[in-house]
C-alpha cells in the first residue's frame, strides 16, 4: 500500500487548485499549466480518466471507498476544493486588479508563462525533429487562435454546448485558455459572467426560501444555459482526458511538446501592452454586464517604448518566472510520487 499525502501535501494540493482556478478565470491563461508546472498533470489527466464504466459501477452498487480510492478521489477532492475557493473568493480581487492593473498584471501572467515554458521542456527525455516539428506547428496553432476577431453572442443550445467543451480545453490542453477561447466564440459574458451570477442569486434565493425567479424568463432562460454550459463542460473534460491519457501513454514526449506549444503561443493571448476596444450599442455607449462592467470587445495590441514604466512592467514578469522556479522547487521537495494504481496504468 503506498503511502498516503500528509496533509500539509494536501494543502499543497489545494493551493494548486486554487492557482488553476486564478488561470482558469483568466482570459488567455490556462489552467493546465498550472497543473504541468506544479508535475501532478499526468496525475490529474489519468484520475479524470479512471471515471469510467468500471467506477460508475462502484458507484452504483454503493461501493463509495473503493470508488474514491479508484479514482485517486483525495487528490481530485483537494485540487478541486482550490478550484472552488478561487472561483468565489478571488474572482472579485482579480477582476480589480484586471480592471486598474491591467498591464502589471499580464505581465506577471506573462512572467508565468514563460517560466512554466522552460520547467515543463525538462519533461522531454530525448529532443528531435519530430519533437521540434510538434512543437512548432502547436505554438503556430496557439498564435493564431489569439489574434482571432470574436464572433457575436449567440444563444443557441448546441453552440452552448460547444462552449461548454471549449471552456474545459484549459485543463486536458494547457496553453488553451478555456476562458479566452469563450471569448473568442462571443459567449464570455452571456456564460462566465451573466450566467454565472445568475446562478449565485438563484441559489441565495433558494436558501432565502424565494422562488419568485421561477417566474422571471430572464433568469430562467440564464440557468438554462448555464446548466446547458455545465454539462457541455463536464463531458467535455472527462472525454478530452481520456483521449490526452490514451495519447500520453503511446506518445510521452510529442504530447509535451504540443503542450510546450500552445503554451507558448498563449503568450499572445497575454500581450500585456495592448489597448482595450469595448462593445458599443446602437448610440455608440459602452455596454455593461451584470457585474456592472464594461464588456470588452477585442484587443489592439502595440509595442511599448523603452522607458521607466517598461522596466517596472519587465520586473514584475521577472517575478512570474520566479513564482514558477518556487513552485517547481516546493513540488520536487514535498511531493510523494503518484500513487502506484494511477501511475502504471
Amino acid at each position: 500500500m503506498h503511502k498516503k499525502r500528509s496533509f500539509y501535501q494536501n494543502f499543497i494540493l489545494f493551493i494548486i487548485g486554487t492557482l488553476i482556478g486564478i488561470a482558469n478565470k483568466t482570459p488567455g491563461v490556462s489552467g493546465g499549466m498550472i497543473l504541468l508546472i506544479s508535475n501532478v498533470y499526468e496525475e490529474y489527466i489519468h484520475s479524470l480518466e479512471r471515471i469510467n464504466k468500471h467506477s460508475l459501477t462502484l458507484l452504483k452498487n454503493w461501493k463509495f471507498k473503493e470508488f474514491y480510492n479508484y479514482i485517486n478521489g483525495n487528490f481530485l477532492l483537494w485540487v478541486g476544493l482550490g478550484s472552488f475557493f478561487a472561483f468565489f473568493a478571488i474572482s472579485a480581487l482579480l477582476n480589480f486588479f484586471l480592471d486598474f492593473y491591467l498591464i502589471e498584471t499580464l505581465s506577471l501572467f506573462f512572467g508565468l508563462i514563460a517560466g512554466s515554458i522552460y520547467f515543463i521542456s525538462r519533461k522531454i527525455g530525448n529532443w528531435n525533429k519530430t519533437i521540434y516539428f510538434f512543437l512548432f506547428i502547436s505554438t503556430l496553432i496557439g498564435l493564431l487562435i489569439t489574434l482571432i476577431k470574436p464572433l457575436p453572442e449567440n444563444t443557441n443550445i448546441f453552440f452552448i454546448f460547444l462552449c461548454g467543451i471549449v471552456s474545459v480545453l484549459g485543463v486536458p490542453l494547457p496553453g488553451f485558455s478555456g476562458s479566452f477561447l469563450v471569448f473568442i466564440l462571443g459567449n464570455y459574458t452571456l456564460l462566465m459572467v451573466d450566467a454565472a451570477n445568475n446562478l449565485m442569486f438563484i441559489g441565495s434565493s433558494i436558501l432565502n426560501w424565494d422562488f419568485t425567479f421561477i417566474n422571471n424568463i430572464y433568469r430562467m432562460n440564464l440557468f438554462f444555459y448555464g446548466c446547458v454550459f455545465s454539462i457541455g463542460s463536464f463531458i467535455g473534460l472527462i472525454s478530452l482526458s481520456k483521449l490526452i491519457s490514451y495519447l500520453l501513454k503511446l506518445h510521452h514526449d510529442k504530447v509535451i511538446a504540443s503542450l510546450i506549444g500552445f503554451i507558448f503561443g498563449s503568450l499572445g493571448a497575454v500581450w500585456p501592452w495592448r489597448n482595450v476596444i469595448y462593445k458599443l450599442d446602437e448610440f455608440g455607449n459602452k455596454i455593461k454586464n451584470s457585474n456592472n462592467e464594461f464588456i470588452i470587445n477585442t484587443y489592439k495590441r502595440f509595442i511599448p517604448k523603452i522607458n521607466s514604466d517598461l522596466v517596472f512592467v519587465l520586473f514584475i514578469a521577472i517575478i512570474g518566472f520566479l513564482i514558477v522556479y518556487v513552485i517547481a522547487k516546493v513540488e520536487d521537495k514535498y511531493f510523494l510520487p503518484k500513487p502506484p494504481s494511477i501511475k502504471n496504468e
